[in-house]
């Protein structure tokens, strides 16, 4: 869960994020499937509804086929840069 993972950055940083952005789109289900296929999940927002929360679309699909010889688990879901930069400037 999104509160999971702000557990964990407080945690090591040693305060809560002043700003939390939150990719709120949705995955197409082949995408989905190969998650599950790993054991993996999309992130759950279970974030409050206030102002430290920004949720928009911020990734991106990716389908990167297997190289042989490759064991570093790839990732079908980024984050989108310019989308998460844009969102940074805003805060600005």
């Amino acid at each position: 869960s999104a509160s999971h993972h702000i557990e964990e950055i407080t945690r090591y940083v040693g305060r809560r994020p002043d700003t939390i952005i939150m990719n709120v789109g949705t995955f197409p289900d082949d995408v989905l499937e190969l998650y599950k296929k790993e054991n993996e999940l999309p992130i759950v927002d279970d974030l409050p509804h206030d102002t430290s929360v920004i949720r928009g679309s911020f990734a991106d699909v990716v389908v990167a086929p297997k190289v042989a010889g490759d064991t570093v688990p790839r990732s079908f879901i980024r984050h989108d840069s310019m989308k998460i930069a844009t969102a940074i400037r805003e805060l600005l």
